[in-house]
C-alpha cells in the first residue's frame, strides 16, 4: 500500500496542515477496496502460539494457496493500555499493532476497531478488509504471524502541538515475503510491501477521553522535535 491509501480524517484541529489519519488505510494498513482492486484481474519469524478457549496453545500456522493462516495469535489489551503513561502507551502501540496483524491475517476487525473505535475511518477500512475475507477468494499469505512490525526509535515520545499529543519516532517494517493471494486469479498475488505505505518516521497520539488513540503519521509542517514528554 503506497501513499494513495492515506485517508483524510475527521478529527478537529489547530493546526489544519495535520492530515488526521487512521494507520489502517494509512501508513501500516490496508485500504479494502484497493486491495480487492490489486488482486483483481490488471491491476520467517518463529511461530507465534495462540491459546484457544480451553487455554491449549496451538501454534501459528501459515497461510497457503490452499487457504488462509490458522491460530493467528490473538490481540490482548493489557490492563495499562488505557492509561496515561509512558508504559499505557506503549502497551497501546503494542495492542493495536497486534490487532492489525490480526486483522490483515484473519479479517477480523473487531480487535482493531476496538484499538482505534472512535474513528470512522477506522471502521470503514476494517470492514471493507473483512469484506474481502468473507469473499473467501482472498487472503494474506505470509510465514510470520507479525508481517507488519513497528519499532519505537526513542525511549519516549515528544511532546506534540496540542495538549495531550504526542510525537514518537518509530519505524515500520513490512515483511517482504508477504503477499496477497486471490485464489480467482493466482497468477497475480500482490506483495503486501507494494500496498502498505512505507517511509513511516512518527506516531502522533493523542490523550482523549481516558483513552489513546493514533491520530497519523505526518506531522504539522512548523513541528520540530524539542521537549520530551513527562506523564
Amino acid at each position: 500500500m503506497g501513499d494513495i491509501f492515506y485517508q483524510p480524517g475527521t478529527g478537529a484541529s489547530k493546526h489544519k496542515q495535520v492530515s488526521r489519519r487512521a494507520l489502517l488505510g494509512g501508513s501500516l494498513g490496508v485500504a479494502a477496496a484497493s486491495l480487492l482492486s490489486a488482486c483483481a484481474p490488471g491491476g520467517t519469524a518463529s511461530p507465534a502460539p495462540a491459546t484457544s478457549e480451553a487455554g491449549v496453545q496451538n501454534f501459528y500456522i501459515p497461510g497457503t494457496e490452499e487457504g488462509p493462516a490458522k491460530n493467528v495469535p490473538q490481540p490482548m489489551m493489557q490492563p495499562n493500555a488505557q492509561s496515561k503513561s509512558l508504559q499505557g502507551a506503549r502497551a497501546f502501540l503494542e495492542f493495536w499493532m497486534s490487532a492489525q496483524n490480526y486483522l490483515l491475517l484473519t479479517g477480523d476487525s473487531a480487535p482493531f476497531i476496538q484499538a482505534n473505535a472512535a474513528r470512522e475511518e477506522t471502521k470503514r477500512f476494517a470492514d471493507g478488509l473483512s469484506r474481502m475475507y468473507q469473499t473467501g477468494n482472498i487472503w494474506l499469505i505470509s510465514e510470520s504471524s507479525a508481517p507488519l512490525d513497528l519499532s519505537l526509535e526513542k525511549t519516549a515520545p515528544y511532546e506534540g502541538p496540542e495538549p495531550n499529543s504526542y510525537i514518537w519516532p518509530a519505524r515500520v517494517t513490512i515483511n517482504q515475503q508477504a503477499y496477497l493471494f486471490n485464489r480467482e486469479h493466482p497468477d497475480k498475488p500482490a506483495k503486501l510491501s507494494s500496498v502498505v505505505a512505507k517511509n513511516v518516521s512518527y506516531v502522533y497520539l493523542t490523550y482523549v477521553q481516558n483513552r489513546w488513540m493514533v491520530e497519523t503519521t505526518e506531522l504539522p509542517s512548523d513541528w520540530k522535535p524539542s521537549k520530551v514528554a513527562s506523564f
